[in-house]
């Protein structure tokens, strides 16, 4: 290892077997960098490799997930995969990551009828009237879409038009009916009404004289089946209004495709999961979006960086530089969030830890603390295993203590209380055990440490040792070749 503490490894992927390759220790170790999180583990490392040209390219476009891994005469001191990559060639820059790639996707969307109104605007002819209203017309003189409104005078009470009759709705279904009005005198009302009995599904009444969209819901918690009549009608007096614009259509419902999938690009970098969020589409056009996506996310793409810019001129009077490679490693805690958990409801949260992560292909639970803390994981939206495993931590426990989780050597993941003792002592810019005895930096971990150093007051009221000022708890601790070690405290 030479002037290197530590040896760093590099192996295939996981999904390739996870060999070893060779030792770049000498090629990266003098600008490896890597942290440790109390919330995630082995976090983010970061190196910088320069080479020729084909080398370079040959890990560039083949080394996504592969994993460098740290060790200490046999001890893994740290371990991630190959996340991103950026290649510098003379003056150009290219970018891959495996945070841009997903390999199975789909999507959940609002469904939305269609509106079942064959003359919501009154365009092709004057509604049919309803308890013979005074006046029942076509109109040009206010509309909202097309050449004609319907004009409505109603000379008594319960008089008006049906926008629509015996319109087909099914049960345990939402409906929406709107109508654009331009309400002259009285009060109207908007209403749903069973086309057999008369009964009344759903209304909006308005006594506001001026524009206005009335607007109404059948509940999907209606039992009813058949035809239903859509009309607009006065209440306890006269009036007279314009209508335009009407709409009954099947109310928004949540609907989902099914997985799209590229199983050749699971096996070279696992399951990388998408869900699409998206508001009201057609069943057709929610598959096809899904499709058309997974066709240019499931693999990797070298893409240039955001911004760039061409000088023919200049290009040609300067030399090409050498090519450097960028790498930054990710903690296996990122393959947490590949996908999206199964699991919903409430459970005791150390029952919710061993259960996510029996659903990681990369990740197996080693050391899981019970916490009976009852933790409800939400399934109204689709939810990664990684962010609710960070949820599940951050929540501590019913005493408020506070819980670590992350993922170690051997893709093992720990979650347990925070040890409460002090773990490290920080003197004359030296990190020394509880013991005070020095640390190497690459085996510190986060944890509680005092800094001796530290000017205080002669005393403090609290007895609880955690108030002491001279006291932190350091969340992050970064490690750089070959012995420098920076923490990060809690915000």
């Amino acid at each position: 290892m030479g002037d290197f503490p530590v040896q760093l490894e590099l192996l295939n992927s996981v999904p390739r077997g996870n060999r070893f390759i060779r030792d770049v220790t000498a090629a990266i170790g003098h600008t490896w960098r890597r942290s440790i999180r109390s919330y995630g583990g082995f976090w983010v490392g970061t190196c910088k490799l320069a080479g020729s040209t084909t080398e370079l390219l040959d890990i560039f476009l083949n080394g996504l997930m592969y994993e460098i891994r740290e060790v200490d005469a046999g001890l893994i001191t740290w371990e991630g995969i190959i996340s991103e990559m950026s290649v510098t060639i003379g003056k150009q820059r290219w970018v891959r990551s495996i945070f841009e790639v997903f390999n199975a996707m789909r999507s959940i969307y609002s469904s939305i009828g269609n509106s079942m109104l064959t003359n919501g605007g009154g365009e092709s002819g004057v509604w049919t009237g309803y308890n013979a209203p005074t006046t029942l017309e076509q109109s040009t003189a206010w509309r909202t879409q097309g050449t004609y409104s319907i004009h409505i005078v109603a000379g008594a009470d319960d008089r008006g038009a049906y926008v629509q009759q015996n319109v087909a709705i099914t049960a345990k279904t939402p409906y929406d009916a709107r109508l654009s009005c331009n309400v002259v005198s009285g009060t109207w009302q908007l209403a749903i009404v069973r086309a057999d009995t008369g009964a009344l599904l759903a209304d909006a009444q308005t006594d506001e004289v001026g524009e206005i969209v009335l607007r109404c819901r059948v509940s999907d918690g209606n039992d009813f089946a058949g035809n239903v009549h859509m009309r607009i009608a006065t209440v306890g007096a006269t009036g007279e209004i314009y209508c335009d614009a009407g709409v009954f259509q099947r109310g928004a419902i949540r609907a989902e495709t099914a997985w799209a999938e590229d199983i050749p690009s699971q096996e070279e970098f696992g399951r990388i999961e998408e869900v699409l969020l998206r508001a009201g589409m057609t069943t057709s056009a929610a598959n096809a979006e899904v499709q058309t996506l997974l066709q240019t996310r499931a693999w990797p793409r070298s893409m240039p960086a955001d911004e760039f810019q061409a000088n023919f001129e200049r290009a040609l009077l300067q030399a090409e530089g050498p090519a450097r490679l960028d790498i930054t490693v990710a903690g296996y805690f990122a393959t947490l969030n590949f996908i999206h958990t199964l699991l919903a409801g409430t459970d005791g949260a150390s029952d919710h830890v061993n259960a996510l992560v029996a659903e990681s292909a990369f990740v197996t639970a080693r050391l899981v603390e019970t916490n009976t803390m009852p933790f409800q994981i939400d399934d109204r939206a689709p939810e990664r295993l990684g962010d609710t495993l960070l949820d599940i931590a951050r929540a501590g426990d019913a005493s408020g203590n506070r819980w670590n989780i992350g993922v170690y050597e051997g893709r093992a993941l720990d979650y347990g209380m925070a040890n409460t003792g002090l773990s490290y002592h920080y003197r004359n810019g030296t990190l020394l055990s509880e013991a005070q005895t020095p640390v190497q930096p690459w085996l510190a971990r986060p944890g509680w440490v005092r800094l001796d150093d530290a000017p205080v007051a002669p005393g403090f009221d609290s007895s609880n040792i955690f108030d002491d000022p001279r006291w932190l708890f350091a969340e992050e601790v970064e490690f750089q070749m070959p012995d420098q070690l920076r923490f990060r405290r809690q915000s």
